[in-house]
Formats: structure tokens, C-alpha cells, sequence
């Protein structure tokens, strides 16, 4: 469902205000993320695992204390964990210089619960940790349009692209071609339709110029002694080489490209990295253009930035006020009252207020339902955690997390399934219906066989395509269909 624009939300910090252009610099640093897809911390109960914006503030910080980087747009300091500069590998020989963080794009993902919200709070994320721009990519161009103006609209960093172009009717979505990042420095942005893991763009409230002629229209009006910079997730090589032909661009950043195969039978979908997500690539970059790369990986020996778990809090709170305004508006659809609770027909009552038929589709009832027949296959899940799933988010502060929620429990707000507004213990975990589906017909079907209709009452048996649903790469790197599967095998 789409989502109302963004409205003024009072945020638990104020955000810092929008830094004008540093001073003149023949030396200046860009670190670059991208393709984060609404990835904000990692999963609470998978070990091991890099990656994330409460990371990443911190290694931010961490680099402003060493006294070689300067960020000029950091909300207050807060309360968390310092990083010691030594640990964060930093070259030898440098002397002091402006950063600037950019997010290259592929920052939002329609698939989720409230992608809007989420990418507006991705971008409140980078204004309160010193984020100076970001590139709409594929995957924010997907947005549906109401996430879209909620997400994007009066962002609180600019969104910088040459060759993007923005409908009338997508009111406070801002989209700039170039930012002045120094008296002498600049950043071009470049919008891609596509992205490298097979994502096409083709919502309506957007159009996208030819980048080379819009990048080349743009060079044009900046200054002749100026040093500029050009960014956007999949960037066309050819393109970048020509550009660089220009002795005013200083480099260009993209994205390298990976594939990476959702949701299929395939073992080997876990070999292939998603490093943009887990690393921060910095580029130390002098007038004549030499560039100097290095990266931090976002690993666990970095503490989270206590400013970004705020964040990601509110967003939580926020999620739940959503649903519950979008559970009231569709049982005013539906009559009025407090029923139905997901939907608009019987089958999404409680069971005990639905007419039950197998000709429905079949419903979630509860792991308990399943342990007065299969108590050994019971006693074996409740030592695996799966049966903690919910309780893991919970000591992570996660457990308002509707995202979070939709690999954490059963069958969330689906009907008979998990509901975050009145949790119940018997789905509050990954159960027995999270992997063989939806148990009404087959719970039923064994209470009265005669009941029985042929083909409608088996449960279904998983393969890997269905257990990498949750356990892909950002969520868990390291995951083996063989060796996981002897974790929980009943």
C-alpha cells in the first residue's frame, strides 16, 4: 500500500542543518555507500555479520576523532562507544582534509512493509551521521509513488542527480544535478534505471535524460578550474572513461557488479558478496587526480552509533502507528468496527469467529496446534533458534521492526498469523507453520478425516528457495542448506 507524504514527524534529535560548500581544498576524501536496500543494522541473531548504518556512524565518528577528517554536518554526539582511531587502519602520511559521505544509491527497497518510511529514515540516518548527498538509483526509481514522495520528499540531504527528472505531481521530491561540495570541488550524480542484480525501474511519476548528454550539459555550466566528481550506482564504464577525458573530473565512483539470485535452489547463491553493504570505500582524491582507495570493513569490533539505533526506534514506533491507522481504514472499508483485523473477508477473523471451508485458503492456527500430534518433531524445534527468534529481536531493541518481524515470527500479518499490535506466544517465533505453511486445512483434516479433501490437507515440505527468504546474504552471510539443516532437522 502506498504511503501519505512525508509529514513533520518530531524526530528524537534535531538533524543538523544542510552544510554550505567547505573552504577551497587541494585534497579531499569521499567515502562512498551504496546498495543498501533498506539494510539498516544487522540480524540479531546471526553471528558474524557486517554491515550496517549504526556501524557505519561510529566509523564516521571514529575517523572525525583521528584529526585528519573533517565532517561538516554531524548531529550532537550522543551517548555510545568510541572508536580508537588506530583501529580503523587509516594510511600513513595524510594530512588534514574535508569528508564527504556519499551514498551512491540503491538505498530503498519497495519490498518492504513501509518502503517509504524506511528510506526516508535512511536519509535522516545520513543527515544525523554527516552525509552530504545521495543518488537515486533503481532501486529508489521503483518506489511506487506515494513511498516515493514519503521517502524522497523534503529530504534532509540533497539528492543529487544530472539526468533525472522529477513529474509535477511528485510535490517536495528536490532533485539537483550537481552539489558544490568545496569552493573548488563538485559531485555529479547519475541516475540508472537498472541496477546489477537485474532490477528494471518503470514507475510513472519519473523520466531519466540520456546520462551522457545530461552529465556533458552539466560540466558545461561548472566552473573551467574546478575539481569534480561523478558518482551513481551502476555506472556506465564507458561513460565514466569518457568523462574522465575531462581534466576537471577527478574520478568517478561507481558500483562493481554482482548478481545476486533471490530466492533460488541454489546453494551457491551464498558465494557471491554483497561488499557495498558491508565495507566503506574511501577515496582520497588530489587536484591532479590521483586517488588513493582504501575501505573499513563494517565489522563487530565497531560499536553502534547510538544516534542511529534512535533513529531506527522511532522508525519502529512509527511503523506501529501506521498499522494501526491502515488495520482502522480497511475496517471502515469493511463496515465499520475493529473487525475484520487484516482484511476484508471472513477468512480473516480470529478462527473461532470464521466459518471454517477448505475451498478458503488455509489459515495460520499456531504452533501449539501441531505439538499435540508431533511432539517429538516439538521437543526438537524448541532447543533450535528458531523457537527465540522473537526473543533475540527483543534483546536487540528490534522487535518493533515489522521487517525484522517478517523472518522473526509466523506468518506475519497474514490472516491467523503473528499480529504486532496483540502478539501472541504461539507465533512469536519461527514455528512449525513458517516452513510447511499455513496449518488450518491439515489440523482440521486430522480432527475429523472424514472432513478431508484430497489434495488440500498435507502440509508442504521447504526446499532452500524457501528458507532464503530470510537467510540471504545481508541477513545471513554464511548460510549452508546442508549444515543448517542439520541444526534443525526433526
Amino acid at each position: 500500500q502506498q504511503e501519505a507524504a512525508a509529514g513533520a514527524d518530531p524526530l528524537p534529535f534535531p538533524l543538523p542543518a544542510l552544510p554550505g560548500p567547505d573552504p577551497a581544498t587541494e585534497l579531499a576524501t569521499i567515502t562512498a555507500i551504496g546498495n543498501f536496500r533498506g539494510f539498516q543494522k544487522p540480524c540479531s541473531c546471526t553471528p558474524d555479520q557486517d554491515g550496517g548504518l549504526a556501524r557505519l556512524g561510529s566509523l564516521l565518528r571514529g575517523l572525525e576523532s583521528s584529526g585528519l577528517f573533517s565532517i561538516s554536518s554531524q548531529s550532537e554526539p550522543g551517548t555510545g562507544e568510541a572508536v580508537d582511531p588506530d583501529s580503523l587502519h587509516i594510511p600513513p602520511g595524510l594530512s588534514p582534509q574535508p569528508l564527504w559521505l556519499i551514498d551512491t544509491g540503491n538505498f530503498a527497497w519497495p519490498r518492504l512493509h513501509f518502503p517509504g518510511l524506511r528510506t526516508r529514515t535512511h536519509l535522516q540516518i545520513l543527515a544525523a551521521i554527516g552525509g552530504r548527498a545521495a543518488i537515486p538509483g533503481a532501486s529508489e526509481l521503483n518506489l511506487e509513488f506515494g513511498d516515493a514522495v514519503a521517502g524522497l520528499g523534503n529530504s534532509p540531504i540533497p539528492l543529487v542527480s544530472c539526468n533525472l527528472q522529477i513529474g509535477s505531481e511528485a510535490q517536495g521530491i528536490a532533485i539537483q544535478p550537481f552539489l558544490q561540495l568545496a569552493d573548488n570541488w563538485y559531485l555529479i550524480g547519475i541516475s540508472s534505471a537498472a541496477d546489477s542484480q537485474g532490477l528494471e525501474s518503470s514507475q510513472d511519476w519519473w523520466a531519466l535524460a540520456d546520462a551522457r548528454s545530461a552529465a556533458l550539459a552539466t560540466l558545461d555550466g561548472l566552473p573551467a578550474e574546478c575539481h569534480v566528481i561523478v558518482a551513481g550506482a551502476n555506472l556506465d564504464a564507458v561513460l565514466a572513461g569518457d568523462l574522465l577525458s575531462d581534466s576537471r573530473v577527478a574520478c568517478c565512483i561507481g558500483l562493481p557488479g554482482y548478481t545476486h539470485r533471490e530466492n533460488a535452489d541454489d546453494p551457491e547463491i551464498f558465494s557471491e558478496p554483497l561488499p557495498k553493504a558491508t565495507t566503506l570505500d574511501i577515496y582520497i582524491i588530489d587536484r591532479a587526480g590521483q586517488v588513493t582507495d582504501w575501505g573499513r570493513k563494517l565489522d563487530q569490533a565497531l560499536p553502534d552509533d547510538e544516534r542511529v539505533l534512535q533513529l531506527i526506534r522511532h522508525e519502529g514506533d512509527l511503523s506501529r502507528e501506521k498499522l494501526r491507522e491502515q488495520r482502522a481504514a480497511r475496517a471502515a472499508a469493511a463496515g465499520g468496527g475493529e473487525k475484520p483485523e487484516f482484511g476484508m473477508s471472513d477468512r480473516y477473523l480470529p478462527p473461532s469467529e470464521r466459518e471454517f471451508s477448505f475451498d478458503d485458503e488455509p489459515f495460520y492456527v499456531g504452533g501449539e496446534s501441531c505439538l499435540r500430534c508431533h511432539r517429538d518433531a516439538a521437543q526438537s524445534w524448541r532447543s533450535t533458534l528458531h523457537a527465540k527468534a522473537v526473543h533475540s529481536l527483543k534483546r536487540e531493541g528490534q522487535a518493533d521492526m515489522l521487517d525484522c518481524l517478517a523472518c522473526h515470527s509466523t506468518g506475519l500479518l497474514e490472516p491467523g498469523g503473528y499480529d504486532p499490535l496483540e502478539p501472541a506466544d504461539a507465533l512469536a517465533s519461527v514455528g512449525c507453520e513458517s516452513c510447511h505453511g499455513p496449518g488450518s486445512h491439515h489440523v482440521t483434516a486430522m480432527q475429523d478425516p472424514a472432513l478431508a479433501t484430497e489434495g488440500k490437507t498435507m502440509i508442504s515440505r521447504e526446499t532452500v528457495g524457501g528458507c532464503v527468504r530470510c537467510h540471504d546474504p545481508y541477513n545471513s552471510p554464511d548460510f549452508s542448506y546442508e549444515d543448517y539443516w542439520e541444526q534443525i532437522r526433526h
